[in-house]
């Protein structure tokens, strides 16, 4: 059972897939379109009779105006207070609702995607002018005053500030922060192409300013996916100016800026590889630091005796349900000396050509893989069938790297999503693939992080402390089994 809106991609995959027919072919993209595959014809008329009550039950505004308003002006009306809007529409729609709500006086959270670079950079400017935020689009966390949009870990807050355009990359800092007994004031997220030259930073410039300003705020961290090196550069000297301490990790570039800059603002290319700086600087979170380092060197000694145990050459399939995370994997991998082929954007990368003797990054995220989907951290099926297909086609021999994000928003068991995917490789191969993932989340989350852990560990799956962590494990591992058959 499904639901799509009538947009013409969402059709167009319908029609791929064998479920759109005529009255289908009619809708339009203010259509809600019901599908379902079921053993009988009786099964599928009552369950989408069932469907059609329950949107029924949500379409009757009566029963609930305290929450469902059919305009952003009856919204507005109601809560005159509010001061942000949460768009999650399609992206042909978002940018018109998105410039409705700046005129409104509201910031705009975007999660839509699909919306045009000049549209984002129009809204943006237009923020700019009114003394706004827009974060997006394509914006998948921020946390304000405590409180998490769209994807989000239950972490505390603290006194460090983030400016993020990167999704799982905010989520991946401020579960290292929370683990560590400090916490965020704000994070604020800036859509993944907000440092692109296109549109030169409006948003990161603004949050930065804003982060600059609140009490609350000792220290400010910048993450970004590849980011242009032309606005990276000039956002981080602007920084410089703000008065407070300012750190940036620019996930998957090889351009390290450290040192260029006056003053010298640290940068970094992986998550984990800020914290011992950031720790310092602070004066706490130090012990924390200690126990990642142990994690890691526990985990990296596992993998090489199951790694000893090959007979072949190894080869690293990593499939990623954060763009964020891939990007920092692939980077990390190619430090290591590996050559990789990536589905990922990024200027070192090789495209690609699903070749057999080469290692794969692949971002499930991108929109190749969303179309007419949920997002794999919502849905995580696409990524673990890749991954068990990659397994079964190339045995004993591969080490499939994969990332669990966990929190509000994402799938309520993906560590169990997981493990029934893979368990029948365990029983087949012998000896079976290793198997690396990290969990990006907290106990605290709807998952249970520690759950998440001991289920993985239990089927046999080695878990990393950090996305970072596993990356390095991988290529030691890489380079380890393909040395050792030479």
């Amino acid at each position: 059972m499904g639901m799509l809106m009538g947009t013409d991609r969402n059709k167009e995959f319908l029609d791929s897939v064998g479920f759109l027919d005529q009255i289908g072919r009619e809708a339009t993209g203010s259509d809600l379109i019901l599908f379902v595959e079921s053993e009988s014809l009786e099964l599928a008329e009552r369950t989408l009779a069932a469907a059609r009550t329950r949107l029924q039950e949500y379409g009757d505004v009566s029963r609930s105006l305290d929450r469902i308003y059919l305009t952003l002006d009856a919204a507005v009306r109601q809560k005159p207070n509010a001061n942000i809007a949460c768009i999650s529409i399609p992206g042909k729609f978002a940018a018109n609702v998105a410039n409705e709500a700046l005129d409104k006086g509201l910031h705009v959270f975007l999660f839509s995607d699909n919306v045009s670079v000049e549209e984002e950079v129009r809204l943006k400017e237009k923020a700019t002018r009114l003394g706004l935020l827009v974060m997006g689009p394509g914006c998948g966390t921020t946390f304000l005053a405590g409180k998490g949009i769209g994807f989000a870990n239950c972490v505390r807050r603290g006194a460090i500030g983030i400016v993020g355009a990167s999704g799982t990359g905010i989520q991946g800092l401020s579960v290292h922060f929370h683990r560590a007994g400090l916490g965020i004031s704000h994070a604020i997220g800036t859509g993944g192409r907000d440092l692109s030259l296109d549109v030169g930073g409006l948003t990161t410039s603004a949050a930065l300013r804003l982060l600059a300003d609140d009490e609350g705020t000792e220290a400010i961290v910048l993450v970004s996916k590849p980011a242009d090196p032309t606005v990276t550069d000039r956002i981080l000297r602007e920084a410089i100016n703000l008065g407070k301490p300012i750190f940036a990790v620019l996930l998957g570039d090889t351009i390290v800026l450290k040192g260029e800059l006056p003053n010298s603002i640290p940068c970094f290319s992986s998550i984990d590889a800020l914290l011992p700086t950031l720790f310092t600087r602070l004066g706490r979170g130090l012990p924390y630091l200690a126990k990642l380092e142990t994690d890691e060197t526990d985990t990296l000694i596992e993998a090489l005796e199951r790694i000893s145990r090959q007979n072949q050459r190894s080869l690293i399939r990593a499939g990623f349900t954060g763009g964020s995370l891939a990007a920092e994997a692939f980077s990390l991998l190619r430090q290591a000396g590996l050559n990789i082929e990536s589905n990922l954007h990024l200027p070192e990368s090789m495209s690609l050509q699903d070749s057999a003797d080469l290692h794969q990054v692949i971002d499930f995220g991108s929109e190749e893989f969303t179309e007419g989907r949920a997002h794999p951290m919502a849905n995580p099926d696409s990524r673990n069938r890749w991954l068990a297909d990659q397994a079964s086609q190339i045995g004993s021999a591969g080490i499939l790297l994969a990332d669990l994000v966990l929190g509000y928003g994402s799938h309520p068991n993906p560590a169990q999503a997981l493990v029934e995917v893979m368990r029948p490789l365990f029983r087949m191969l012998k000896p079976p693939p290793l198997i690396l993932c990290s969990v990006c989340g907290l106990d605290e989350d709807p998952q249970v992080a520690s759950a998440q852990t001991s289920l993985l560990r239990s089927a046999g799956i080695l878990v990393a402390p950090s996305n970072a962590a596993a990356a390095r494990i991988a290529a030691s591992c890489a380079k380890y089994g393909n040395d050792s058959r030479k």
